[in-house]
């Protein structure tokens, strides 16, 4: 008999719902990931999707997000928004091809979905 996981709050700002997946959220609040973010790793490269799909990255980008919890564009207008993602101001290939280090901080910020999709909306343009 395995014991019962403690039950927890829904992650979601204001909602007091018991959480029912590991990811933290309520069934209302529960989302698949969204299809833009799965469209776009689509049309990566093999080196960089080999990039962010490398441990360093990964070990990265959470210490990263951990010191940095809140979204920095979000913050320079004012909200008070959770990171969920961090994004790199330089391409990670034009990093590279300048020899320097993509894992480096300065290069990084952290942000919410919705910005870093409006980030990457904007470099299409």
């Amino acid at each position: 008999m395995s014991p019962e996981r403690a039950r927890t709050i829904c992650k979601h700002p204001g909602c007091n719902e018991y959480a029912i997946t590991y990811g933290g959220y309520c069934q209302e609040h529960h989302r698949e990931p969204e299809p833009a973010f799965k469209r776009l790793d689509d049309k990566k490269d093999p080196e960089t999707r080999k990039f962010y799909s490398s441990s360093k990255w990964t070990k990265t980008s959470r210490a990263f997000r951990r010191k940095n919890p809140l979204c920095a564009e979000c913050k320079r207008q004012g909200r008070v928004t959770a990171s969920q993602c961090v994004h790199h101001i330089t391409s990670v290939m034009a990093l590279m091809a300048m020899g320097e280090n993509p894992c480096n901080p300065k290069y990084l910020e952290a942000l919410c979905n919705n910005c870093h999709m409006g980030h990457l909306r904007e470099k299409r343009k």
